[in-house]
């Protein structure tokens, strides 16, 4: 067995079973597309911008909706909707930092804005409807897939509710370097949709109160169609890519590890780690044993089948009772147990056909007073290969 530092990597082994995974069936590419944009050191980064169009002009009342994904908490902020952006007169739907959303709803001669409590947006590979309204009476309101997270009172109605024509833009952009998200759907309506909680529609339709619709169906080039009644076409520039949605980085652990003398294994993915093309993916592994340096992790491209068994499979008759086996073994790497935990990191190759492919993956380690075979298991856990 090899034996590896908590920090190594393994891009030789890992491209070996990619490449036994893919004869076997390859990877398969998911229906639609997102539109990913990424920060830069330059501006705004990647942006998506509108040229005005008075029929964008917001009331009184207004809905501002969007699905996206934020895998990794920004640096600064990130910016969902912004309208009128050069002008006293302009609108903003952002997510900070913190996890809370920011939102404004300014008018001449002042403007006014309101953030949510940290941490209602949650961060992670999963898409997320956010939703501003304003209410004809002043009240604001900001959703989290349909859960209020905000309610403000009555506010200040401006004399320039109905915003007048300035002639400047729509925008969706990442501020500064290391931001990135992904928006799959957004539209700007001229009423405010919702009252109370509500489900969140996956796709919507224009309607009488549409003034703005995108659905990023384009999935190339650098364009992006309204279906709203402007029927206008967005520019995209700066750091950008689009991502077939089916193909997306993500990782979720399944079953549970069977106790030892250092706890119960817990493997994962490491805080912020996601199973990127060119990207180095790190796995966490906690409540090894502490008094034994031998651990290993095990990559399967079935977490069904194994040497004729069905999956999961209970390890009793192999004297460990309690303990599962998770996935197919096709490679067994070393990894050092340093204090009861370890790490293992793999290099994962660019090839855009790998996205959307499986890898399931199980720690195990010796611990001679934990059953009489003297080996306990995690939990298992899919990487599933993306953008």
């Amino acid at each position: 067995m090899t034996q590896h530092n908590p920090e190594s990597r393994s891009p030789i082994s890992l491209t070996f079973l990619l490449s036994v995974f893919l004869a076997a069936g390859g990877a398969a590419q998911g229906q639609g597309y997102a539109l990913e944009l990424r920060g830069t050191a330059v501006s705004e980064g990647g942006t998506l911008t509108f040229p005005y169009h008075s029929i964008m002009n917001t009331r009184e009342t207004a809905t501002i909706e969007a699905w996206v994904m934020v895998r990794v908490a920004p640096r600064a902020e990130v910016v969902f909707f912004h309208r009128y952006q050069d002008s006293a007169e302009h609108k903003q739907l952002k997510l900070l930092s913190d996890g809370s959303i920011g939102f404004l709803y300014a008018g001449s001669p002042w403007g006014h804005g309101l953030v949510t409590a940290p941490g209602v947006f949650p961060f992670g590979a999963d898409w997320h409807h956010v939703a501003f309204v304003r209410h004809a009476d002043g009240r604001y309101a900001v959703f989290v897939d349909g859960a209020s997270v905000l309610n403000s009172g009555p506010g200040p109605c401006w004399l320039t509710c109905n915003i007048i024509h300035a002639q400047t833009t729509t925008s969706v952009h990442a501020h500064d370097t290391g931001n990135s998200f992904l928006i799959d759907t957004l539209r700007v309506s001229t009423t405010d949709r919702y009252t109370g909680p509500f489900t969140p529609s996956r796709r919507w339709t224009a309607d009488a109160a549409t003034a703005l619709l995108l659905q990023f169906d384009e999935g190339q080039g650098t364009t992006v169609n309204d279906e709203g009644p402007a029927r206008q076409t967005g520019a995209i520039t700066g750091d950008h890519r689009w991502v077939p949605i089916g193909a997306l980085a993500g990782f979720a652990t399944f079953g549970t590890g069977c106790p030892g003398t250092g706890g119960t294994p817990a493997l994962d993915a490491a805080s912020g780690s996601l199973p990127r093309l060119d990207t180095t993916f790190l796995v966490s592994i906690t409540g090894l044993p502490r008094a034994s340096a031998i651990a290993a992790i095990e990559l399967g491209v079935s977490r069904t089948q194994f040497a004729g068994f069905t999956l999961p499979l209970e390890l009793g008759l192999w004297h460990m009772p309690g303990c599962f086996l998770y996935q197919s073994r096709d490679i067994t790497l070393g990894v050092l147990n340093s204090g009861g935990r370890a790490s293992w990191s793999a290099v994962i190759p660019s090839d855009a056909s790998l996205a959307g492919a499986q890898l399931h993956l199980q720690s195990w380690a010796a611990d001679p007073a934990a059953n009489a075979l003297g080996v306990i298991t995690s939990n298992g856990g899919t990487a599933t290969l993306g953008f």
